[in-house]
C-alpha cells in the first residue's frame, strides 16, 4: 500500500514499486529478468551474442546488418508496454554504467564514464 498526501489530497500508487524502498532493485531485476528471458525466447531472428544486463541497464553486441540491430531493437522496445527503451548504437565506442567501453585494434578498452551532470563532488 503505497499512499501519500500532497496539498490536502491523497494518492494511492497503483503500480510499480515507490521509489527508495529496499526491495525496489530486486523487484526490478526479477521482473525485467523474467519479461526479458520471454522476449528473447520469442524473439523470431538471431539474438546478440552479448547481451548483458545490470538491473535495467543492457549492453549487447551483434554481428549482423545495421537493419537487423535496428528490428532487435524494435522488438525489445515495444515489447512489455511497462518496459521503454532507449539506445546507442556505435561501432567505436559506448557507455554503459560508469564505463566507457572502446574497440580498436580488436581488443576493448575501458575508462571511466562521466555523465554531463556529474559534478564529481
Amino acid at each position: 500500500m503505497n499512499s501519500f498526501g500532497f496539498d490536502h489530497d491523497y494518492y494511492q500508487k497503483v503500480g510499480g514499486v515507490a521509489m527508495g524502498k529496499k526491495m525496489g532493485p530486486n523487484y526490478a531485476c526479477l521482473f525485467v529478468g523474467f519479461v526479458e528471458r520471454q522476449m528473447l525466447d520469442s524473439y523470431p531472428g538471431n539474438n546478440p551474442q552479448l547481451y548483458k544486463r545490470c538491473i535495467d541497464d543492457v549492453i549487447g553486441a551483434k554481428s549482423s546488418t545495421r537493419q537487423d540491430l535496428e528490428d532487435f531493437i524494435h522488438y525489445c522496445s515495444t515489447y512489455h508496454p511497462a518496459l521503454q527503451c532507449t539506445f546507442n548504437i556505435s561501432e567505436t565506442s559506448l557507455s554503459f554504467l560508469d564505463l566507457c567501453l572502446c574497440i580498436s585494434d580488436d581488443k576493448i578498452s575501458t575508462s571511466i564514464h562521466y555523465k554531463p551532470t556529474d559534478t564529481h563532488s
